[in-house]
């Protein structure tokens, strides 16, 4: 199955690597690869991650610390729609 991302957790990884390379390109690296390797196991296996029916019905969240990557699964791909870390307000990111 393809994985396709949304231009807001496009954004999302963008912001995520620039602030983690300013304290530390080692780190930034590491994130980006750990959040790679999900993706591609998404691809294979879609439903690993946990139903988050309280965002919105559909969505699940799979974790790569101590960012979520919510996604939901459509007909022939997977679409990333954010990627967001623990702290954030998960429910308010999605409202708005």
């Amino acid at each position: 199955m393809k994985v396709v991302v949304s231009r807001q957790a496009d954004r999302d990884l963008l912001e995520i690597y620039v602030y983690l390379y300013g304290q530390s390109p080692q780190s930034a690296d590491r994130i980006a690869e750990d959040i790679r390797d999900c993706f591609a196991d998404l691809a294979i296996f879609p439903h690993r991650g946990a139903p988050r029916p309280n965002i919105r019905p559909g969505v699940r969240c799979a974790l790569v610390h101590p960012y979520q990557i919510f996604y939901v699964i459509e007909r022939h791909h997977v679409e990333v729609l954010r990627v967001l870390q623990d702290s954030r307000d998960i429910k308010r990111e999605f409202s708005s």
